[in-house]
C-alpha cells in the first residue's frame, strides 16, 4: 500500500529511517550549492557528481560493512544498496533513463517502491528471491541508440536516493511502499536478452 513518501531534515535523519526499514546504507559524496561534486576529483564530470564514494568506503561496503546513521557526513549523498534484504529477499532496481516508462520493456508490472531521479528517469524497487540469476547490467534491451535504456543495479549495485542532490537537481520518492516481488515474467525476459545476445547466465547470483 503507499503511504506519504518521507521527508528528511538531513541525511543522517535519512539514513537512520532507510536502516530503521530494513535498508543499507551507503554514504556518498555529496554536491555543493553550484551542483559541483565534493569529492577531491578536480576533474570530476556533472555526472558522476554526488553518485560515488570514497574508495574506501567503496571497499567496505562491498565487503558487507555496515554504516551508522551518525557516520555520514551532513552535506553528503546517500545511497541503498541492492542485493541482500531480508532473510530470503534480495533487492534489484530496474534503472529507467531516457523515459518513465517501464511499459517500454514490460507489458505489465505491479506497483513498487519508485524514485525520480534529477533528470526524469525512474528507480523502481523490486524484491526477488535470493540469489536470483541477475547482475548489474547495463542498456539491458539494446535501446539506448533510440534515446532510452533500462539499467539494472542488483547485488554490490546500489541507488542514489533522497534527499540526494545531483548536478541537475534533487533525488525524491514518487511511490513509497514495499518493494514489491518482480514477476518471473520480467526476469524471464531478461534473461532471455541476455541469452539473445550472446551473454553469460548462470543459476544462481555469483560475484
Amino acid at each position: 500500500v503507499m503511504v506519504k513518501a518521507p521527508e528528511f531534515g538531513n541525511v543522517q535523519d535519512a539514513a537512520a529511517y532507510y536502516t530503521e526499514r530494513g535498508f543499507r546504507v551507503i554514504p556518498l559524496y555529496g554536491v555543493d550549492s553550484s551542483g559541483r561534486c565534493n569529492c577531491p576529483k578536480f576533474d570530476c564530470k556533472d555526472r558522476d557528481a554526488g553518485k560515488h564514494t570514497a574508495p574506501e568506503t567503496e571497499e567496505a561496503w562491498k565487503a558487507g560493512q555496515r554504516f551508522e546513521p551518525w557516520a555520514f557526513p551532513l552535506g553528503s549523498n546517500i545511497a541503498l544498496a541492492m542485493g541482500p534484504w531480508r532473510r530470503d529477499r534480495w533487492l534489484v532496481a530496474l534503472d529507467l533513463d531516457g523515459t518513465s516508462n517501464p511499459a517500454d520493456f514490460f507489458p505489465s508490472l505491479p506497483a513498487t517502491l519508485t524514485a525520480e531521479t534529477p533528470r526524469g528517469g525512474r528507480h523502481l524497487v523490486f524484491s526477488v528471491r535470493e540469489r536470483a540469476p541477475l547482475g548489474n547490467w547495463v542498456d539491458v534491451f539494446k535501446t539506448k541508440s533510440a534515446g532510452f535504456s533500462l539499467d539494472l543495479r542488483y547485488a554490490r549495485g546500489r541507488i542514489v536516493v533522497a534527499p540526494s542532490r545531483g548536478a541537475e537537481g534533487q533525488y525524491r520518492w514518487i511511490d513509497w511502499r514495499e518493494p514489491a516481488p518482480l514477476p518471473e515474467a520480467a526476469i524471464s525476459s531478461i534473461l532471455a536478452m541476455r541469452e539473445q545476445l550472446g551473454l553469460p547466465v548462470s543459476e544462481a547470483w555469483d560475484r
